[in-house]
């Protein structure tokens, strides 16, 4: 009789311990995933990001940590503005299977000071020079992988003109989604998988062209909700 009070009693014991270890389970995975989203904001529609996707979006980490973010935006910010967590962090971040979305503009790539550190390895595009940003004739954006996930449902004929961009090369490795119809091709839309994660560049500014993009919200969607997929980092 004893041995079997025993047995009963362990097994209790056991089945209290993973009870108590899927609850805790169940707790984490509940958290909704961290959208970090520093600069321009102004294009992002996040009532409805965060309505389909379940993420939250947050301006500073304050008590977090940096592996707890899913995706990092960086949107036409400069180096030196970027807090010293990221500075320092983001690399490694992604190689962990995180994910990166930088956009273009006067304070991005290299007019915003990236082309000389550790970040500027693992974007998708290759920075050529400490000025960048140009003005140019305006022309279109030509989709180059129409079936890509970030286009999908979008009116082609509709791509909005381009006439400022970040002048930058494909860094090897990339794959080029999107380029300038004129003007030797230039490339404009770019990911690059690194280690177990992924960046995402657009070499225009997201805020300029909003105004005359009637699919400017679907596309930013499109954006998050890859990116987010992409990301192999879990919740906390």
């Amino acid at each position: 009789m004893k041995s079997l009070s025993l047995e009963r009693g362990v097994c209790l014991g056991l089945f209290s311990f993973l009870l108590l270890f899927c609850s805790a389970v169940g707790a984490a995975s509940s958290e909704p995933p961290l959208i970090l989203s520093l600069g321009e904001e102004q294009y992002v529609p996040k009532g409805t990001i965060e309505g389909s996707t379940g993420a939250q979006f947050i301006s500073e980490l304050g008590s977090r940590k940096l592996e707890e973010v899913q995706l990092v935006i960086l949107s036409n910010i400069d180096y030196s503005s970027l807090p010293p967590a990221v500075r320092d962090g983001l690399v490694e971040h992604v190689m962990k299977g995180g994910s990166l979305l930088i956009t273009g503009g006067s304070q991005s790539f290299g007019s915003g000071g990236y082309g000389k550190t550790d970040l500027a390895e693992i974007l998708p595009f290759t920075i050529l020079y400490p000025r960048d940003w140009i003005p140019t004739r305006r022309g279109p954006i030509e989709p180059l992988t129409p079936n890509h996930p970030i286009l999908s449902g979008l009116d082609f004929w509709k791509m909005p003109y381009v006439g400022t961009f970040n002048n930058l090369a494909q860094a090897q490795g990339s794959s080029l989604i999107a380029q300038l119809a004129i003007l030797y091709r230039q490339p404009l839309i770019a990911e690059r998988a690194v280690g177990n994660g992924l960046s995402l560049g657009i070499a225009f500014s997201m805020v300029e062209i909003s105004s005359q993009w009637a699919e400017k919200d679907r596309f930013s969607l499109n954006l998050i909700q890859y990116l987010l997929g992409r990301s192999t980092m879990l919740p906390r």
